[in-house]
């Protein structure tokens, strides 16, 4: 009986683990991919329309998001910050921009839409839809705002440790507030 409730719970942790970090962010990633794919069938279908008078800025959006789809499954904080890392020192790319400033008002702004929708999906795939992304939401956002918290405070003077930078602020308080009084 008691091999059997073993088993039993070894079963139910692998399970979890397996639904939890690889059916869960496929399943995510493949929902990621058919966004995309919308994205650029409406766009496709636009540039067949002839709704741009230039059409080599369409298109290389249209790139982009097959760029995207292919590279879906390298989309992660981890897999991007590490790309980061490795650029260091290296020259800026001059090739690859998508030149806007050639195409009227209307169309511009019609682009620039596209690539807004598209770089929100982006990032909400790589935040929320990969396991490192959950981590990077669960432990480096909370993480970085007491950073944030931290160096203000050594900024404004009440830095040290957090006591005792709040006594020095409580008493430079009293401080101003009897200063005030006495000035009203």
């Amino acid at each position: 009986m008691n091999v059997f409730l073993g088993f039993l719970a070894v079963s139910i942790v692998v399970a979890a683990w397996i639904i939890l970090f690889k059916v869960i962010p496929d399943s995510l990633m493949a929902m990621f991919r058919f966004r995309l794919w919308k994205q650029r069938d409406d766009l496709a279908a636009e540039l067949r329309e002839s709704r741009f008078s230039e059409q080599a800025p369409a298109e290389k959006v249209i790139e982009l998001v097959e760029a995207h789809i292919v590279l879906a499954a390298q989309l992660s904080p981890m897999h991007i910050a590490l790309m980061r890392i490795s650029e260091l020192g290296m020259p800026e790319p001059t090739d690859g921009y998508i030149d806007l400033g050639a195409l009227p008002s209307d169309e511009r702004a019609l682009l620039e839409r596209r690539l807004e929708r598209i770089n929100q999906l982006v990032a909400d795939h790589v935040l929320l839809e990969t396991p490192s992304g959950w981590l990077t939401v669960v432990f480096g956002i909370p993480l970085a705002a007491v950073v944030v918290v931290f160096k203000r405070l050594k900024r404004n003077g009440y830095g040290g440790t957090l006591i005792g930078g709040l006594r020095r602020r409580l008493s430079d308080g009293s401080r101003e507030l009897t200063c005030r009084e006495r000035v009203v």
